[in-house]
């Protein structure tokens, strides 16, 4: 008697249908006998059992690989969704990509979710399509996770059912030290610009003069040139900030508006289109940018158009924008005259602003579209450089009044100016702003409270900060006393108290500097001499030099915005011997000689970051100019970019 034994399949999920089944234990039964009344004891023949058929299922669905390792330069992917071991009817799968450690503005893809259709007997993979946003944005490798789930007619999820993209960033740091620099040079109200690579060039024998060839030509008849500036913010709470960048530059020629990256001779000397416009006609040379210090792509490029007409100062003269990270298919977005800034989503895109509107007289607040807020007398200006995280304080004639942005309203003046002119300077340090009026210094919070006064020099004083006024612990000030006609330099706790004296003068015109450390340096003049002194924020320590005046410093590439914008090094010309050094501002020791002052240049200021310097050079003999450059920590001499007379080069100097 022959045996026969089914066995139960042991395959992973593998289903029959009813009709194969029942096809297949037939032919099983036939095989071993079955179906025939037959008598157990004769003599069986010999029968070769068929070959199983091959058993038919819904199939595997998962992806190719759990891991994919892609660049943000490679553009769109395509990720595979496979179907293996069977294709017995029609299957499908949903999916859902989600963000890991990337964000939304990182890709685009058609849809976050949806389905994958196969057909039956359909074994060809899907695909599904990321397309990566290649920015400008220093990031470490991000990540984008797909899953698949729900599975239907009898298909199963294989073990790679999920998949994580890693985004290799191709983006690295480019400080001041390995971009080139830009200037523009105007010969008869017709402008140029010029880039330059400080590391990279070429002096005659014995001259100091670079190569008229080192000058590259970015492009010539342009105007509303903007120097777009970006910083790589390292804690916005601590208000620290490093690695300052100057990597690129919008401007208007042709009706057209253009960017140009300063990474290299290549791409300076390849500007490229950023909006689709091409008869763009600009009014009162009225440009601006507005840099969006985290999100460079997101930096916006104002400027006047002077509208259908193509004249200045008619009705339909419109303000406008384009964004540096927008390519020639995208149109100029039409606004009005931009205030602020008010609010971003979690990739630091702007979101909301305020605007200003000329013809009504209006305060807008903008999105994709504007509403107006109030009416004003005259243009109201931004107040507080430190903003509420729901609130504005606003300059309105000589009162400061606040702008609440989720209820959309403009309170009464919190602060109303004795005076009729009130124009405030205004310093931060990353908690308050201060500002002064007359003889009083006021310090604003955060939070939308009135300005608390912390000093008072009494009548006929006009007290004036600076840009360099803010230590950790003090504020530095110029006081005029308008009454005697002298000067002085003084300190005072930013909560208060006595004030210090550091400098005096019996005549007025005592100005600060700069800050490097604990020493600050200030310049007036004297018997009609330049005087050049530094003085600690203790009052010692206090050096003055006749017929010496301060020409310029560097900053350093980080900066804390708590302890205020602070020196790298400092510049200093001897009014006789025209000899120009450099000191460490932190330390106020001697680096080194600059050289001489060139006889055909009556002055030069330095700018610069770190040991890189740019100078810009008056000449004697007529109203223009000329660029120099020089490295304190190299061995070249003072360089001289341009030297042609009567052209006006260095209108930026980077």
């Amino acid at each position: 008697m022959t045996i026969c034994t089914i066995r139960k399949d042991t395959g992973i999920a593998r289903k029959i249908s009813k009709f194969a089944g029942i096809m297949a234990l037939s032919v099983f039964l036939t095989a071993c006998g079955g179906g025939g009344g037959g008598n157990d004891n004769a003599q069986t023949p010999s029968v070769t059992p068929p070959a199983s058929p091959p058993v038919v299922d819904a199939g595997t669905i998962q992806f190719a690989t759990s891991s994919l390792l892609v660049n943000e330069a490679d553009g769109t992917i395509n990720i595979s969704v496979t179907r293996t071991g069977g294709t017995l009817g029609d299957v499908s799968v949903d999916y859902t990509i989600s963000n890991g450690s990337a964000s939304d503005s990182d890709y685009t893809v058609a849809s976050v979710s949806g389905t994958l259709n196969w057909a039956g007997s359909q074994s060809q993979a899907n695909t599904l399509s990321i397309s990566l946003v290649d920015d400008l944005l220093i990031e470490s490798t991000e990540t984008i996770n797909i899953s698949l789930s729900n599975a239907i007619n009898n298909a199963a999820l294989g073990a790679n059912s999920s998949v994580q993209i890693n985004i290799v960033d191709n983006d690295t740091i480019t400080t001041t030290t390995d971009v080139l620099y830009f200037y523009v040079s105007e010969i008869n109200e017709v402008k140029s610009i010029y880039a330059y690579d400080p590391k990279n060039l070429t002096l005659s024998a014995g001259s100091n003069l670079a190569s008229p060839s080192d000058s590259i030509l970015i492009d010539d008849n342009t105007e509303g040139e903007n120097l777009m500036v970006s910083f790589t913010i390292v804690d916005v709470i601590g208000g620290l900030v490093s690695d300052i960048h100057y990597p690129a530059m919008m401007y208007i020629k042709g009706g057209k508006i253009w960017k140009v990256l300063a990474q290299s001779a290549t791409s300076v000397e390849s500007p490229i289109q950023v909006s689709s416009e091409s008869n763009v006609l600009l009014c009162d040379d009225a440009t601006f940018a507005n840099e969006n210090a985290r999100n460079f792509d997101e930096s916006l490029y104002f400027y006047l158009d002077a509208g259908a007409d193509s004249e200045c100062g008619s009705p339909d003269d419109q303000w406008k924008y384009v964004k540096f990270g927008w390519d020639t298919t995208v149109a100029a977005v039409l606004t009005m005259d931009f205030l602020t800034a008010l609010t971003f989503d979690e990739n630091n895109v702007m979101t909301e602003y305020l605007a200003w509107d000329d013809a009504s007289s209006g305060l807008f607040k903008c999105a994709t579209t504007c509403a107006l807020i109030s009416t004003f007398d005259f243009r109201p200006s931004l107040f507080g450089s430190i903003d509420a995280s729901d609130k504005e304080y606003l300059l309105d004639g000589n009162s400061i009044v606040i702008y609440d942005i989720a209820a959309n309203t403009i309170s009464a003046p919190v602060y109303t100016s004795p005076n009729m002119f009130f124009i405030p300077f205004e310093i931060d340090d990353a908690s308050f702003s201060y500002f002064s009026d007359g003889g009083k210094i006021f310090r604003l919070d955060a939070i939308g409270n009135a300005p608390v006064e912390i000093l008072d020099e009494g009548a006929g004083k006009q007290v004036m900060l600076s840009f360099f006024s803010a230590t950790n612990e003090r504020l530095i000030y110029s006081v005029a006393d308008t009454v005697n006609n002298t000067s002085e330099i003084r300190s005072i706790l930013k909560t208060g108290g006595a004030s210090t004296q550091l400098a005096n003068s019996a005549e007025p015109g005592l100005f600060i500097m700069g800050r490097g450390g604990e020493n600050i340096y200030y310049s007036y003049s004297q018997a009609s001499l330049p005087v050049a002194g530094v003085v600690q924020a203790d009052g010692s320590n206090k050096t003055e030099s006749p017929d010496v005046v301060w020409t310029g410093f560097t900053t350093p590439s980080a900066a804390n915005i708590a302890a205020g914008v602070e020196l790298f090094n400092i510049f200093r010309l001897d009014n006789t011997s025209k000899t120009i050094s450099v000191y460490d501002a932190v330390s106020f020791t001697f680096r080194k000689t600059v050289g001489v002052l060139p006889g055909d240049i009556r002055s030069i200021t330095f700018l610069g970051v770190d040991d890189n310097a740019r100078g810009y050079g008056l000449e004697q003999s007529a109203f223009s100019s000329d660029v120099f450059y020089f490295d304190v920590s190299g061995t070249q001499p003072l360089i001289r970019i341009t030297g042609t007379p009567g052209v006006n080069d260095g209108g930026v100097l980077y």
